[in-house]
């Protein structure tokens, strides 16, 4: 036996019923809560901003629609980093949690080591009508695998005069940077000034580990 309600749109209605016979009636049942919403527009799939040696920056697009209830706020989950793309590992704060405008966030809840490893982050969107249904949210598209690495340390020395320098010709030699952060190094660049105390301008052409001035 079922039973059609008119209903208003993000409110929410509670049910009960009782059966009855020529006795006399039952006791109620208990209670059904029953929100009239359907589920929210996934969210979109978070993308790298930037990165350092502590932390991932997200970003992503919020949920169009919220399916007639509220948006009550976002969680974040990546994986282990592992290329193993089970995103399970809750890393949203308290700053995420809550809040339904939220559309990006810095991830520092990152395992010790990781620099170079690659990680893959979703979000869940959670309304009221989510929460009763079954408390998991819903999923929007995973990210693409995002490298945690920050930009290179400087160079721990100046550059050196190299030993074929003339008059006329001068060479530059510079150490490799070690101190990479998870990325490799793709490109160099040095600077030289006019020899008259003049700003700095890169040297176009210039390649490492030898350089000619």
């Amino acid at each position: 036996m079922a039973y059609a309600l008119a209903a208003k749109t993000g409110l929410r209605y509670n049910f009960r019923h009782k059966s009855v016979n020529f006795n006399g009636e039952s006791e109620y049942s208990d209670v059904l809560e029953v929100f009239a919403c359907e589920n929210p527009s996934p969210p979109g799939r978070p993308t790298w901003v930037t990165s350092t040696v502590s932390a991932i920056i997200l970003a992503w697009e919020r949920s169009a629609d919220d399916g007639g209830c509220n948006i009550l706020e976002y969680r974040l989950y990546r994986d282990a980093g592992d290329g193993s793309g089970l995103v399970t590992i809750e890393v949203h704060d308290e700053e995420l949690r809550g809040n339904p405008q939220a559309a990006g966030q810095v991830v520092t809840e990152l395992p010790a080591g990781g620099l170079g490893s690659e990680f893959v982050f979703q979000l869940r969107v959670f309304t009221e009508y989510t929460l009763l249904v079954d408390g998991d949210g819903v999923r929007g598209e995973a990210s693409v695998p995002i490298l945690y690495a920050g930009v290179p340390g400087a160079p721990a020395n100046p550059p050196r005069r190299g030993i074929l320098s003339s008059a006329t010709v001068l060479h530059a030699e510079v150490e490799a940077v070690t101190t990479t952060n998870g990325a490799a190094i793709t490109s160099y660049e040095l600077q030289v000034d006019d020899g008259l105390g003049g700003p700095f301008e890169e040297l176009k052409g210039a390649t490492a580990p030898s350089l000619s001035l």
